[in-house]
Formats: C-alpha cells, sequence, structure tokens
C-alpha cells in the first residue's frame, strides 16, 4: 500500500462533487454517495490512475476520512 493525494486519481470535477457532499450530506452517508457518484462510475479509470486494484467500498471511506481531515485543516 501507498500513499497517494486525492488529486493523483480524482480528477477536479470528482473533487468538486466530493466537496458538495460532504457540505450537504450527513457524514453517515458521505462514503455511501462517494462511492455511488464518483468511484463505481469510474472505477477502471482510477485503478489504472492507482496502477493497482481497489475495493470500492474501502477507497470510499477512505476518500470521506481524507476529506474529514482536509476540511479540519481550514477550520
Amino acid at each position: 500500500m501507498r500513499t497517494v493525494s486525492l488529486g493523483e486519481f480524482l480528477t477536479l470535477d470528482e473533487l468538486t462533487i466530493i466537496g458538495d457532499l460532504a457540505q450537504s450530506v450527513p457524514r453517515a452517508t458521505l462514503n455511501e454517495d462517494i462511492e455511488r457518484l464518483v468511484i463505481k462510475p469510474n472505477i477502471y479509470r482510477i485503478m489504472n490512475s492507482l496502477n493497482q486494484d481497489v475495493n470500492s467500498k474501502q477507497l470510499a471511506f477512505a476518500i470521506a476520512a481524507a476529506w474529514d481531515q482536509k476540511s479540519r485543516r481550514f477550520e
């Protein structure tokens, strides 16, 4: 496993969608929405960008957790 930044495998549009979701949906469902709206439709491109197979559910949890940490830095 390696550490990557979100911008290495997500497009600007996808990052914007996640940011909008983080502000508008309950925290408890953020990972499900990220998986449904961003990861699953783009899973093959994301796997290619990361150069490894990924589990969409685990990746969604990781993105939601990283997003929470990112937003806390700016408060």
